[in-house]
């Protein structure tokens, strides 16, 4: 991102955090795989990458879990996307977890910053926090993801970019700074995509275009066995 000057203790997303409303689902055993794609731009589009992995995309360029993407540079207002392609070792597919829009951090001197809780539906537990950051909420509804053994393509409006210039955070113009903040307990593998996206050291302006609706570009992925503790 052009990113926020003090990393903020996520609350409550860092330790395993059991959601209230979870049930048993027909997932209960098989293993999920969250592909997380581009959250920029209409689907089918290729958003360009611009800024590689970092913390804060400023000299001097530091390693870390984000991306910077374009979202047109057309003021601000664009929308942004809780998107990627889902899939489940079950080969009857089907629903395989919740999602849920949250505030994480939020002010007029620190960078806006929003979240994703993925949410398994065995227990209800949450399994991944994917971050969004110089954005708001427009939509905060739950909302059921689809999965396949094959991979299901979801892609959900969330909310629109934001002129997001504070005291305390770096920002350069409309875009989105994509993360996620590891989640310990129960186990989820966490995977980040540093073969095909390069670091902010090697890339930091105009790093290439990327289809956002292909497995192929994804970012990250957040994979667990539905049930395990």
């Amino acid at each position: 991102m052009r990113f926020l000057a003090a990393l903020a203790v996520v609350l409550g997303v860092s330790i395993g955090v059991g959601w209230p409303n979870g049930t048993s689902g027909h997932q209960t055993g098989y293993q999920i795989i969250v592909q997380m794609t581009p959250p920029t731009k209409s689907s089918g589009s290729s958003p360009t990458l611009t800024c590689g992995w970092h913390t804060a995309c400023v000299s001097p360029w530091s390693s870390g879990v984000g991306l910077d993407w374009d979202d047109d540079d057309d003021g601000y207002g664009n929308s942004w996307y809780f998107r990627g392609v889902m899939v489940t070792t079950n080969s009857a597919g089907g629903a395989v977890f919740k999602g849920t829009p949250l505030v994480n951090q939020t002010g007029s001197e620190v960078c806006e910053r929003m979240t994703v809780w993925v949410t398994e539906f065995h227990h209800g537990t949450l399994r991944a926090a994917p971050m969004y950051t110089h954005v708001n909420i427009t939509s905060a509804s739950a909302f059921t993801v689809p999965g396949s053994v094959l991979g299901t393509y979801y892609s959900k409006k969330v909310g629109e970019t934001i002129d997001d210039h504070g005291d305390s955070c770096d920002f350069f113009g409309s875009h989105v700074h994509e993360w996620d903040i590891t989640v310990n307990s129960p186990p989820t593998t966490t995977s980040r995509n540093t073969t095909k996206y390069p670091s902010a050291s090697t890339c930091h302006t105009t790093c290439g275009t990327h289809r956002n609706d292909l497995a192929s570009s994804w970012t990250r992925k957040f994979t667990w066995n539905e049930g395990a503790n």
